[in-house]
Order: structure tokens, then sequence, then C-alpha cells
């Protein structure tokens, strides 16, 4: 069986693709029931008994024309006499042609209905819904395939698949009057022989063939680009060209989509209609598309590539189930659909989608606008999506962004954007968009009582958001670390940031709290408010806190030297920081997560400002450990170091470093140095810096470089010089 590749069927335009499954469906019909396709390299491709010149030969003289009729619109060409479109219709149903007596019974029992239901104008209401009631009923079956691809009937109605307009017209464009008057332009009625240009145009629809012989008629929202106008050829416009085989065969293939009526949860037991890979229209993925132009769509149209030959059975099965699901439930929109690519939560064996929008655009026209192509790829990142709209949380966004003003509208798109990244391409680059886009969410959040009232604080409960958002930076890593701040009965970092209950993260609060200190401004003025407003908590709290900045997840210090020295992005560590902070409301997310890179990396050098200084903020129990100490010891951290170092003043900063000298010597740990400079060295970066966690192994690195060793190691040690002033 000889493999032909249809070069003039691609899947892009729409009209392209339904013409790849008419030439399916109307060879396996009428030709070859073994007959199979699919698409590759951008083409349709057919393997069945019929090579190039026998498919030309097929369509040229042997093929029967599917008879479409649409008698419950107005221009139908049932009703207007002497009109085009009933003298169309008029003229097909006195066609002698062979080929033609399948249409013309169907034309003749339609006309038979009317009368019998006395039916002389174009119905309207309920006569409208019992003319197709009784079309669907009494007419043959080939008609019927057509019904239900242009209509179906629910319990509020009649509903029309996007695909077909309204009813099999779109405006005043009547697509079966216009398939009636293409297949004249083709084919003699009385004999069925085709015209003279009938087999050049088809060369040209099928294999791309050259023809000069276009006809200036309309195909309506299926191919937007020979729909002629302003800037569509050489000068200023341009009248719409097209070839009369690919609006015939652009009809065909539509009859492979099927409606039907359903029950779908949430529905409250009404009938809605469900269409093949047909979901509500999203403004993301595609920039030519606005949140407007979204919301004033028809839908959106998913149209499945498949690789693997298949029979026109077996795709036409995949069509009637058009599986896309997200989770439990089906998809309802298009981004639910991008997710249930990422998730393989599609068809088996469809290797991607041709995503459409059926919008308005050049007035109130609507066009099918192809938006690109999504892959399906399994993706695990995807599956923290589902993290993100647990509970409904995605559903709440989306409803409070659409009466919560411009700010949170902008939010919502970007986040959603984002997830469409993340289900399209992966990899952490993606998932941190994402939770950068959550940390500006966050921090809105935190100024709009009236967004809080119905959007409640996110919460996250998968660590699989450290694990793949990890790609190695001085900025991720230090907003882990910084995230992972907690300390017992101290209130929850999220409450320094936003209006959350200081020790439930994951409500709000009901009044004002002081806790609150983030404000819109750069990380470093944030972090020093943090910690003063930490140390002060610490003072007042009912029990004694052993020092309110430890941390669970360690930082190396390579990284916290890059942050030290000002060598990483503080907007995107605080954006970062912000959107984690939906992971503190469930601890252990923290507690069990292991970054990839060993806490323990030493660095050849470390600065003493900061070497001195962090100890002050180690827990002692952590100081408890060392050599130089005790289980007893308590080396407290002094307001006046926070104070000192918070004003931002450099000779503050160096009484800092003086005081922590002594106030280490003090509680029994003696620096090897006293009265180091600190190098002119940010004091808000350095506080800042000592408030990003460690672990126990790097403490005992930092005492070892800054400590006198233990009396019974003196004799063997000498004090290092691994220390930059």
């Amino acid at each position: 069986m000889p493999e032909v590749q249809l070069t003039g069927v691609a899947p892009v335009p729409i009209a392209s693709y339904l013409k790849g499954l008419a030439v399916l469906r109307l060879v396996s019909e009428q030709v070859d029931p073994e007959a199979r396709g699919w698409w590759d390299q951008e083409t349709f491709w057919l393997d069945s008994k019929l090579d190039r010149d026998g498919l030309l030969r097929f369509f040229a003289c042997d093929y029967r024309p599917t008879p479409i009729v649409a008698p419950w619109n107005a221009g139908s060409g049932f009703y207007a006499h002497k009109t085009s479109a009933f003298n169309a219709v008029s003229a097909l149903s006195e066609a002698t042609a062979e080929r033609f007596s399948p249409y013309r019974t169907v034309i003749r029992e339609t006309q038979r209905l009317l009368s019998r239901l006395g039916i002389s104008e174009p119905p309207k209401d309920e006569r409208k819904t019992a003319l197709i009631t009784a079309f669907r009923n009494e007419l043959p079956d080939v008609a019927v395939e057509w019904l239900d691809a242009v209509v179906v009937l629910t319990t509020e109605g009649q509903s029309y698949p996007p695909i077909l307009g309204t009813g099999g017209n779109d405006g005043n464009m009547e697509f079966t009057v216009n398939f009636i008057l293409r297949l004249q332009s083709l084919f003699d009625l009385g004999t069925g022989k085709p015209a003279s240009s009938g087999t050049e145009l088809l060369a040209a629809a099928l294999f791309s063939d050259i023809t000069q012989r276009l006809t200036s008629d309309s195909i309506g929202q299926f191919y937007p680009g020979a729909a002629g106008g302003p800037n569509s050829t050489t000068g200023v416009r341009g009248d719409a060209k097209v070839n009369p085989w690919d609006y015939i065969l652009m009809l065909e293939g539509s009859l492979a989509f099927a409606a039907h009526a359903t029950r779908r949860l949430g529905s409250h037991g009404r009938s809605v209609l469900s269409y093949p890979f047909t979901v509500e229209a999203a403004s993301v993925g595609h920039g030519s598309v606005s949140d407007d132009e979204a919301q004033t769509s028809r839908a959106e149209m998913w149209l499945p590539l498949w690789r693997r030959p298949a029979r026109y059975a077996e795709v036409t099965a995949v069509f009637r189930e058009g599986r896309a699901q997200v989770g439990l439930r089906a998809a309802r929109n298009g981004l639910d659909f991008a997710r249930a690519c990422a998730k393989l939560g599609v068809d088996r064996g469809i290797e991607s989608y041709q995503r459409y929008s059926f919008s308005m655009r050049n007035g109130r026209s609507y066009l099918a606008v192809p938006l690109g192509r999504m892959h399906v790829r399994r993706r695990v990142e995807a599956d923290l999506v589902d993290d993100l709209s647990r509970g409904g949380w995605l559903d709440q966004l989306a409803r409070a962004a659409r009466s919560a003003g411009q700010a949170l509208e902008s939010a919502h798109r970007r986040i959603n954007e984002a997830v469409w990244q993340l289900t399209q391409h992966g990899g952490a680059v993606r998932v941190q968009m994402l939770i950068r886009e959550l940390g500006k969410l966050e921090r809105l959040l935190a100024d709009r009582a009236d967004v809080r009232e119905s959007l409640p604080p996110l919460a996250l409960r998968s660590s699989g958001w450290l694990t793949h958002a990890w790609d190695g930076s001085s900025e991720f890593a230090v907003a882990v670390g910084l995230a992972s701040l907690d300390a017992p009965d101290m209130p929850a970092l999220r409450s320094y940031v936003s209006p959350v209950r200081p020790h439930q993260p994951d409500a709000w609060s009901e009044t004002e709290h002081p806790h609150q200190v983030w404000r819109q401004a750069d990380l470093l003025r944030n972090l020093t408010a943090f910690a003063l407003r930490r140390a002060l908590d610490a003072e007042r709290a009912e029990r004694e806190v052993d020092k309110p900045f430890g941390g669970q997840v360690a930082v190396p210090f390579h990284h916290v030297l890059r942050f030290l020295y000002g060598q990483t992005d503080d907007d995107r560590v605080q954006e970062l920081l912000l959107g984690l902070l939906a992971l503190t409301s469930s601890r252990e997310v923290f507690r069990s997560w292991r970054s990839p890179e060993p806490a323990g990396t030493v660095s050849e050098w470390l600065p003493w400002s900061y070497a001195v200084l962090k100890l002050l903020f180690v827990p002692n129990a952590v100081l408890g450990k060392l050599p130089q100490a005790g289980p007893d010891i308590r080396v407290p951290l002094p307001q006046n170091v926070l104070r000192a170092l918070a004003s931002g003043d450099a000779r503050q900063c160096k009484v800092a470093v003086q005081m922590a000298e002594r106030r280490l010597f003090a509680s029994g740990l003696a620096p090897v140095f006293r009265g180091m400079d600190p190098a002119g060295l940010d004091s808000r970066r350095l506080l800042a810096a000592c408030l990003v966690p460690i672990s126990a192994s790097q403490v005992r690195i930092l005492a070892r470089r800054v400590l006198e060793p233990p009396e019974q190691e003196r004799a063997e040690e000498t004090p290092t010089t691994a220390i930059t002033p």
C-alpha cells in the first residue's frame, strides 16, 4: 500500500487540519476501510490502496459529498424564494448525477419535514428546538452525522460547538449553502463529471501544486490568512482567494467531531455541551490573546497530532473520548489542558496538540487563531501545580482577580503564564519563575485587606518546590536558608511579612499585629527590620528563647560570601524568599529536605567581621558543642549589636564588631584577634548575611578560625591566619 504525503495538508490553519481528517474519513468510508493516516514533517500522510493519481481520481470522479443542510438557519436556502441560497439548494435537489443521490434524498426529506411541521419561515425558540429534534428522529443517519457535529440539544436549549459557528453559520455566512455552491462550481450536477479546473484545484489543495484558478470567495473563520483585507497582498488591499476544494474538505473533516450532552459534577444536574478537545479560552501561552479577548472568545480547541498510522475508526474513538484530565476532573480551560499534557492526562498515542482560539478579530468576526503547539511530554515539575491548586486555591485566585482591580488581575495573569511555561518547558528556571510570581502576590496581599477576605493564604506542602527549583545558584540557596528560619515558641517568619496568625501562618489574622514589618522596600532594609523585631519578640517571650535566628537549611559558605559581597541579585532573593513562605505552614518541608550541595563546603578565607558576628547569632545549644566551650555556655546577642549594624553607618559597623569580640571574650570564647576593621563591608548586608543559617560543622569551622583553641591544643596548634580583615 503506497504511502502518500499530502504536502498541501498541514496542522495550520484549521481549514488545512480539517482537510487531513476529511481525506482519511472519505477514503476509509468510500474506498478503503483499512486506510490509515498520521501527521509527520508538518504534513498529513495517507497509507491506502490509492497512490497520488488514484487519490486525485477518486475525489474528481467517485467522491460522494456528505449531505449537510441546516434548515434551522434563516440563510439555509429552504425559506427565502428566488435567492441565490434557495436556488442553490433547489438545483441540488434536482441533480441527476449518481454521486449526488444521498444529498438529493436529504434535501427532499428536509423539505417534506418542514411541510409536515408547518414551518414556512426560519423557526425560533421552541419551534427551532422541535425542528432539530424531528430532524434527528426522521432523517437518514448520514444527515444526523452532520447534526451531531453542528448542534446539540441540552436542558438549556441548543448549544453550538465553536468549530462550526452557531449551528452551521458564522454571522451572515451560511456554511451549508457555501458548501453546495462550491460543489456546483466543481461538478456538473447532471453528469457528476468534474469541471475543467476541478482536478487542477484538487492537486493544489492536496499537494500544493501551483494554480491560478483560485476564486474570490470567503472561507470564514477557518482560514484567516485567505480572508483578504489590508496588507494581505502587494498593494493596499487584497481580495479573498480561496480554493473551493479547501472549503469542501474543511466541512467534510468537521464531521469527525461529534458533540453530545453530558452531566458534569458541579453543574447541578444540568446538561452542558461536551465537545472533543474543547475548553474555555485562557489568555496564557500566547502574547496575542488578551484577557478581554479570552472572555469574548467562543472557546479553545486543542487538535491532536499523532505520528503512529491510525485507521479512521481509531481516530474517531479518540475524538469521541477527547480525554484531557487534570487529576480526577476534566480540563476546563487552556491552562488545564496544558497541565494535562505535562501530566500525561490525555489520550495515549498523541504526540502534540495544535492549539486554536476562536477569537473575535477584524471587527466582530470570529477567527480560528493558531496559538502554538503543545507537546505531550511527562514533566514531573507540573505536579507542583497540583499543590498550588489544592483546596481550590487557584480557582479562588481567579475569582478574586476578576473583581479586585488591575493589580491583582495582572498578578493572576503572570502566575498563569508561569504555570504555562512550567508545563511547557519544565526545569528549575521555570519553577523559580513561578515561585517568584507567588512571592510578588504575597507582598500584594499583605497590603490588600479587601482581597484577603476572599482569598486565603497559599499553603504549600510539597518539598518538590525545593527539589525542582534547585539550580545551584546563590540566590536560591540564600532564599531557601532565610525561608527556613525557625525558632520554638516564636512567631512564624511569614507573620513578619503578611498579616497571618503568628503561630498559624496558613490563616489570616483577624486583628492587626505588630510583627508585620516587611514593606515595599529592598531586601536589606526588610531583613534589618525583621532582625530587630525578631530580637525584640525573643526578649518579650514568656519562655527563654535560645537565639531567635536558627534555621533548618544550612547554606554553604561560598553562597553566603557572594551574598555578603553584593554579588547576588537581591530582588530575585527577596521574591524567592516571599514565594517560599507558603511552605512555612508545614515545617516538615524544610526539616526533611536536603540540599544537593554539601553544606560544609569551605572557602579558603572568611571575613573576620562576618565570622565574629555570626558566632553571636548561633544558638547556644550549637555553641555548647564546640571544643572551646562547655554545654552550659551562654553567649547573648546584644540589641546594641543589632542596632549598630542596622544603622548603615560604617563607624557603627566597626563598633558592632568590637562589641561582638568583647561579648565572645566575656562568655569564655577568646578571639585570636581584636580590633579588626570591617574592611568597608555594608553593615546592613553584614547583618543580613548573619541571618543566613549555617550547619553545626560550619560553626566549628568558624570557631577554629576565630577563637583560641582549647588549652590542651594550644601547644600543638597556632592561630590560623585564614581570616581577611
